[in-house]
């Protein structure tokens, strides 16, 4: 998935709930990337 910081910032509760299934959400500023979000490395239960 992809966002852009604007839409990333407004609707945070969406690109965390993506990441918590295990996606990686790259977050753009002018069309490139920034920053990524996504599962941590290990699960901790």
């Amino acid at each position: 998935m992809e966002m852009s910081v604007r839409k990333a910032r407004a609707q945070f509760a969406h690109p965390l709930a993506a990441a918590g299934r295990g996606e990686r959400v790259t977050i753009t500023k002018n069309g490139k990337p920034v920053a990524e979000l996504g599962p941590p490395a290990v699960r901790k239960n």
